[in-house]
């Protein structure tokens, strides 16, 4: 939910930055609710789907990184001795969590990278006016020091979720990190934690 809500969050700046003037226009308070809510629907749809999507997996206590995760069933798991991994749907399932995650940062950097692009040439335009005594109709200082904002907070959130993405794919190749998982659980945590502010 939170890369998706940084998702929107750099859409809605890209659009103040690049279309001003139809800002109001596009993006509305219940167009607003509408993807927040679908965003929440979608992003609990994915985490829940492992447990819908085959028989063989339920969820289970790891003491490594003392949460609930994903497991095969104790019945139904097949152990291959060659790679310390489960040869179960689990693996491929649990793909699509840094799969859809990534995703979504890399669709968010490419947007803030338009937006950001587009400030600059923005800001450039506005010195050459200011010289010249005329008036600018493009975002205000406002809009342009959120966008900027925003590009900072999906620059954290990439390294601080980068290690959870590692992890995922790690446990899915059947590597066990205790302390890494320690350090990427606290990491993104914390990462959360500053989320709210900046909201």
């Amino acid at each position: 939910v939170s890369i998706t809500t940084i998702f929107l969050l750099s859409l809605e700046r890209g659009i103040t930055v690049l279309r001003p003037l139809q800002k109001n226009i596009i993006v509305t308070k219940e167009r607003t609710l509408g993807l927040i809510y679908l965003t929440w629907l979608l992003c609990f749809s994915i985490a829940v789907s492992p447990l819908f999507m085959s028989e063989d997996i339920t969820l289970k206590f790891d003491s490594c990184s003392k949460m609930c995760n994903y497991a095969p069933c104790p019945v139904e798991q097949h152990y291959s001795p060659h790679n310390d991994s489960y040869d179960s749907p689990l693996a491929s399932l649990m793909l699509v969590f840094p799969i859809f995650d990534f995703t979504m940062l890399g669709t968010t950097c490419v947007v803030n990278a338009i937006t950001f692009s587009a400030v600059r040439r923005f800001c450039r335009l506005r010195k050459q006016e200011a010289a010249k005594f005329l008036v600018s109709s493009g975002p205000s200082f406002s809009d342009i020091r959120a966008a900027k904002t925003i590009i900072v907070l999906t620059a954290f959130f990439c390294a601080s979720f980068t290690p959870v993405a590692v992890l995922v794919t790690g446990s899915v190749l059947g590597r066990r990190w205790c302390h890494f998982s320690l350090y990427a659980f606290w990491i993104l945590t914390c990462s959360s934690g500053w989320n709210v502010l900046i909201y």
